[in-house]
């Protein structure tokens, strides 16, 4: 089962400016765990969910995905936040 994505921008982009965010083993927000996520992940992602070689996707372009496919598995933290409609590619949010 999954759930829409009804959640504060803070869910979404953090408490701080972007360019401050550094990547972290518990992410407080979307922005965050995105930028967090290992290299082979990225890599995955970016080839099998986007096409692209990893060092042509972006950060925002993953970010618009996770709006558009709008879902998580669960409510409360850590919140499974899915890239893919399919759920395959999430990021954990605490």
């Amino acid at each position: 089962m999954s759930y829409a994505l009804s959640f504060s921008l803070e869910f979404f982009w953090g408490d701080v400016l972007v360019e401050k965010f550094r990547p972290s083993k518990r992410p407080r927000s979307v922005f965050q765990a995105i930028l967090s996520l290992p290299d082979k992940r990225w890599a995955s992602l970016a080839r099998e969910e986007f096409g692209v070689e990893p060092d042509v996707l972006d950060v925002e372009t993953v970010m618009q995905r996770v709006i558009e496919t709008d879902a998580c598995r669960n409510l409360d933290p850590p919140v499974e936040v899915w890239i893919d409609r399919a759920g395959f590619f999430s990021v954990l949010i605490f």
